[in-house]
Parts: C-alpha cells; structure tokens; sequence
C-alpha cells in the first residue's frame, strides 16, 4: 500500500516524504504541494476518474449546490463530454486577494463550470419558458441558484421550471 500511495502521488507530481512519527514506530506522509487538482478543482487531465467535490470555499453561498454542479461536471467529463473554455491566467472565477488558493466567486464558479457542458441557460433557453420575463429576472437576480442550471442540458428538469417561475420568481 506504501508504494501504490507513493506511485499515486508521483503520477500527479506531488512530493510525498515518508517521516517517522513521535513515538519512531508511526509513518505520516506530508504532501508538499497543493493537492487540488487543475480543472475547476474537480479533476486533473492525469487522473481523470478522481474527482474532488466540495473541495472549492466560495466567498458567498452554499458549498452544497456547488458540489451538486460539481458532480454532473464530473460525471459529464466521465462522459466525454466537457468542452473546458480555456483563457490564458487564472481563471476568471478566482477570489481577488488570494486568502485561500482554492476561494472562488460564487456566481461566476457555477456559471463557468455548468458552461463546460452547457447547463447554465442561455437566453434562448429563458424565453422558452411559459414566464419568460420572469424567468429571465429570476436568473438575473437569483445568482447561481442550483435550479437554474437544470434548465437544459442532460439534467434538465421540468420541476426546476415551475421552481425558477414559481419559489425563486418570488423570492426574488
């Protein structure tokens, strides 16, 4: 198991240095680098069936929903089925001051992940609904809401309609 731990670690080039602990009978392995890996947090290209949920600190909202996103990400990119938009930096959702190297934005996290595998919605999208002002001013308004990324896609879902024209409508 020691080696398989070592050869894991190696494989996504990280350092893994084996110790003795206080007692000299116990071995700790300390990773020197940040071990999340590169897209969006959720995966890396050289262990693609690996994936991190939860793992990202938004500066407002809830982990749940992202980790919800987080997951059909995945699950789509299992698939073969993400188009990552790759722009030269960091990526635009990244929290300004940099306090924790995994904090991102909220609202824009969730949209350029569900815009990987075209869930978030586009206006096209909005006006097919039987409210589509209100559904427009819901999505506007209500940030990343998990609903309004379950309105296309392969996990869209007659139920998050009614939520974004009725619950969400009024909440916002």
């Amino acid at each position: 198991l020691d080696e398989t731990i070592r050869m894991d670690f190696q494989r996504e080039s990280l350092q893994a240095k084996e110790s003795l602990g206080s007692k000299g009978d116990a071995k700790k392995y300390r990773i020197e680098e940040d071990y999340l890996p590169s897209e969006h947090f959720i995966a890396s290209r050289t262990r693609p069936r690996l994936g991190f949920i939860g793992f990202v600190r938004p500066n407002v909202g809830a982990i749940p929903p992202m980790s919800e996103l987080q997951v059909m990400w995945w699950l789509e990119r299992m698939q073969g089925r993400v188009n990552m938009i790759t722009k030269a930096g960091s990526p635009s959702y990244m929290v300004l001051g940099r306090k924790y190297p995994y904090g991102v934005d909220y609202g824009n996290y969730m949209h350029r992940v569900a815009e990987d595998f075209d869930a978030a919605p586009t206006l096209s999208t909005l006006a097919k609904s039987d409210h589509p002002l209100k559904a427009l001013y819901t999505y506007c308004i209500g940030q990343s809401m998990i609903s309004l990324f379950r309105l296309q896609g392969r996990y869209k879902s007659d139920t998050c309609w009614d939520i974004v024209n009725g619950g969400l409508w009024r909440v916002c």
